[in-house]
């Protein structure tokens, strides 16, 4: 049986918000993946249409309503219409 295991955490997480978790869970994690190395992390709010790029816990910024995500830590910008 083999076992992978990644030897290098990714740059971005990206995470998607059921109606049924709690925003306690998903900021555990992130916290865990900042731990770990990760540089960013994304919360996609698909009721609010809403995509939160988080470069700490305590550093964020919400984008919806059109327009475009910006990742300024990873350089990287998606228009909402194409998440959504």
């Amino acid at each position: 049986l083999d076992i992978l295991r990644m030897s290098e955490m990714p740059l971005l997480a990206i995470e998607i918000l059921s109606p049924k978790q709690g925003m306690d869970d998903v900021l555990a994690k992130f916290q865990a993946y900042f731990a770990l190395g990760v540089k960013s992390c994304w919360l996609v709010t698909p009721a609010l249409e809403a995509v939160t790029v988080y470069s700490s816990l305590d550093n964020f910024k919400i984008f919806g309503k059109n327009g475009e995500v910006v990742d300024e830590v990873l350089g990287i910008s998606v228009p909402l219409a194409k998440i959504f």
